[in-house]
Formats: structure tokens, sequence, C-alpha cells
């Protein structure tokens, strides 16, 4: 979308500090060998390079079914959504959020395994009503067409207050085709050699703050050329109806 008219939650602030690490693990941060630090780490670098704000020491709000707790459920606000990499169930022949690492091909025909690994009331209206009520700022996922990511999120139209800046194609044959920790396959992936510090990860902005993260982008990445075009797409849109 390329319109700032839908209005939006959205919070005063523009540093990112409070992050929800949706999906993610306890202590990740301090893991680098664990695949939450591998997704969230280079992700904040990557923001930090576009010349975003982003805090030192960001105030991490890690969120798991396997603590007892169900993002979908709660009320806090956050600064920044990370969705890890977890299932919207379309297709569970893995889990996420049922235990603490990876389980791949996981038997989810046992019904407690499948409630501890995707809501029951899962749906893209769902998520993007809850993702709008933190009032984040940026919401950034690692998925395929399987899993929740801004082209599941894009479905429903409560999320219509976020730009998506960057996504991957929202194709299903990709599925398997290529590896989040590379970047040998951008070109299949997003279109182009997208400069993106992994593969199938999606940005989204909200769009009370485009003009301003745009004002901070000095950086050289194709993030800041894509909040650069669209802030710049608006400004058209809003002389031409005047």
């Amino acid at each position: 979308m390329t319109t700032l008219s839908h209005a939006f939650k959205g919070n005063d602030r523009l540093e990112i500090n409070k992050i929800a690490i949706v999906g993610g693990f306890q202590g990740f941060e301090n893991d680098p060998d664990s695949n939450d630090y591998k997704m969230v780490m280079p992700a904040l670098d990557y923001l930090k390079k576009t010349g975003i704000s982003v805090s030192d020491k960001p105030e991490f709000d890690v969120i798991n079914f396997a603590d007892g707790r169900n993002f979908l459920d709660e009320d806090q606000n956050y600064d920044m959504v990370f969705i890890a990499h977890i299932p919207n169930g379309r297709n569970l022949s893995w889990t996420r959020m049922s235990f603490n690492d990876y389980s791949t091909w996981t038997d989810v025909s046992d019904q407690s395994k499948l409630q501890n690994t995707i809501d029951r009331r899962n749906s893209p209206d769902r998520w993007a009503q809850r993702i709008a009520d933190t009032g984040a700022s940026i919401v950034m996922g690692v998925a395929t067409w399987i899993e929740v990511g801004a082209n599941y999120l894009n479905e429903s139209k409560l999320f219509n207050g976020y730009n998506t800046l960057i996504a991957p194609k929202h194709d299903s044959t990709l599925v398997g085709r290529a590896d989040i920790f590379s970047t040998k396959e951008m070109p299949l992936l997003y279109g182009d050699d997208i400069d993106l510090p992994y593969q199938w990860l999606s940005i989204s902005i909200n769009e009370t703050k485009l003009s301003a993260f745009s004002a901070q982008a000095k950086g050289e990445t194709d993030l800041t050329k894509k909040l650069h075009s669209v802030v710049k797409s608006v400004s058209k849109q809003k002389a031409f109806m005047l």
C-alpha cells in the first residue's frame, strides 16, 4: 500500500526499544549460536544501517507457548514486533512454539501438540488486529508461505495501517527452495538481489511513522531507498489531491 490516509494506532517513540519476540526462546540474545539470535540481531543491525534508531540495549519480551504465554491473547504495547518463524496453520509438518528448539517433522496429529503450536483461532485477522493494538512502529517477520509474516498479515484489511516495504514473494512453490540463513536465493525470493542479512525476512512500517523514519534513514540499504521512495510517492499523491 502507498497511502497514509488510514487512521491507525501508533506510539510517539521513534527509537526502537521494547521489542516483542513472538515465538522466540528465553535468553536467545546471549546465545549467538541460537537460531533466534541469528534472526533477530542481524535484523536489528540492518535497521541501524538504514538509519533507524534502535536502542543499544533493547528490552526483549520473549513470548512463547512453552512459557505459558500466547501473544494473541495479550495486550502489551511495543515499539516493534518480531515474528520468529512460526507456523500459520497451512502446514504443520514442523512446530516452532512447542519446545525449546526447532522440531522438524513433528507429529502434530496429537491434539495437545497442535494446541501448543498455533492458537486455535489463528487467522490473519487475529494476528493483524493484535499487532495493530500493540502500536508497534515496525513489524518484522521470518516466513515462507506457511509461516506468519507480512504476506500472511496482509491478507487481512486490519493490517492496512502498515506499509510493507520488503517481503518475499507470496508463492507456495518457493517453500523449501531457500534456506533462511543464506543470501544466495534473493533474486528467486524477492525478484532482486536485495541486501537483507538473510532470506525470508519481511519488513512493514506503521504508516504514521513512515515520514519520520524516512527522515532518519541516512544509510545506503535497500530499505532506505524503499522508505524514501514510498514517502516521495505519498507526497506526490497529497500534492495532486490539493
